[in-house]
């Protein structure tokens, strides 16, 4: 679990490198040819992202996490 929201986006970040390297180049569908910025719009997008939007997502798993376990204890003890 990350501790704030600007570790949160540099792993972000990283794991989406790791991803774009792994992927095959895509061909641009209308000329065929290997899209060279296909990783740069990606950069750009991720990198203007905001802190607000990923404080928001990190509220949201945090949320998440408790309700699986409020599910886990539920399941365990119906009669509570």
């Amino acid at each position: 679990m990350h501790q704030s929201v600007p570790e949160f986006k540099a792993s972000l970040w990283q794991w989406i490198e790791m991803i774009n390297e792994k992927e095959p180049a895509a061909d641009n569908p209308k000329t065929g040819v290997i899209d060279e910025n296909q990783n740069n719009v990606m950069n750009i997008t991720f990198g203007l992202s905001d802190y607000g939007k990923m404080n928001y997502m990190m509220k949201m798993t945090n949320l998440y996490s408790q309700k699986k376990k409020l599910e886990v204890q539920m399941s365990l003890e119906p009669d509570k």
